[in-house]
């Protein structure tokens, strides 16, 4: 089951992230013009919520009020569809469906559009009382309870609505004046620890920064970088990265773990793969 989950799921998508990044770098990086316009809208979104009127106050109440992610509610409708599952799930092995249709129906998430359009081909309209009620009837289970999870979340929609942080401080992270923070144990789904890390153990430039440094193309070696072969690589050398830390390392007396020290300075200096940096952070 694992070599099929690995062959089927996760080597596709790798294959599809090299050659996405193969093809970016062959292009010319398009992919900045993408992050660019993605960074000038979150900007813009930044400037509205400031000029508006009282958007920035609600932003703010909802900040210090609502606790978590700025995002988090969005997790409801999606809880609410597992709860369903579930539910769902200990109903058919109880043999609680006495036919097969009976158990499909009410293993919907969706309600059927067929049955929907027959039944507003009538002149009635499915944003009325009674065309909600035909849309609560068409679903199952799971997607009752996504509607649940839904209804839950939106009070705190005007919360995300706005930007958490103003125009001015975005600039200056986008533009590396104002470093953001690396916390030990990010990204980390089974701990105990938030998504987004602990404490701060580092800082260093927005990812978009790194990503126009050309990081990855700058940990090739120098005898490819001198044929004219340059090709990104998937793996990178532990001896090259080993090698190249040795003769340029200055934070040895400085830094608790000598050798990971070494690897984040190469990387915010855009010399090595991203990928060891990744790894060896973890490690700490």
């Amino acid at each position: 089951m694992v070599n099929q989950m690995l062959t089927k799921r996760v080597l596709p998508l790798a294959l599809a992230a090299t050659a996405a990044g193969w093809l970016d770098y062959k292009l010319g990086h398009p992919s900045d013009k993408v992050i660019d316009l993605g960074l000038k809208a979150n900007v813009l979104r930044a400037d509205l919520t400031d000029s508006l009127p009282g958007a920035r106050r609600l932003t703010d109440l909802y900040e210090s009020t609502v606790p978590g992610p700025q995002y988090g509610p969005l997790a409801l409708p999606a809880a609410g569809a597992f709860a369903g599952g579930l539910l769902h799930y200990q109903r058919v092995l109880r043999g609680k469906f006495p036919t097969e249709a009976a158990r499909k129906a009410d293993s919907l998430l969706f309600p059927e559009m067929k049955a929907l359009r027959d039944w507003a081909s009538n002149g009635k309209k499915l944003t009325s009382v009674e065309g909600l009620a035909q849309i609560w009837k068409g679903l199952g289970t799971p997607g009752k309870g996504a509607a649940i999870g839904l209804a839950m979340a939106l009070p705190f929609i005007p919360g995300m609505l706005g930007s958490r942080k103003t125009g001015g401080e975005l600039r200056d992270i986008y533009s590396g004046q104002e470093q953001v923070p690396v916390r030990s144990g990010r990204w980390w789904e089974l701990g105990s620890t938030p998504f987004e890390g602990a404490r701060i153990k580092a800082w260093r430039p927005h990812w978009s920064i790194l990503h126009k440094a050309r990081a990855e193309d700058a940990a090739l070696s120098a005898r490819k970088r001198r044929s004219g072969s340059i090709t990104r690589s998937c793996i990178p050398s532990a001896g090259c990265a080993i090698r190249t830390i040795s003769k340029s390392c200055t934070t040895r007396a400085k830094h608790p773990f000598p050798l990971f020290a070494a690897f984040e300075k190469h990387y915010c200096q855009g010399r090595i793969s991203s990928t060891i940096p990744i790894y060896m952070n973890r490690l700490q």
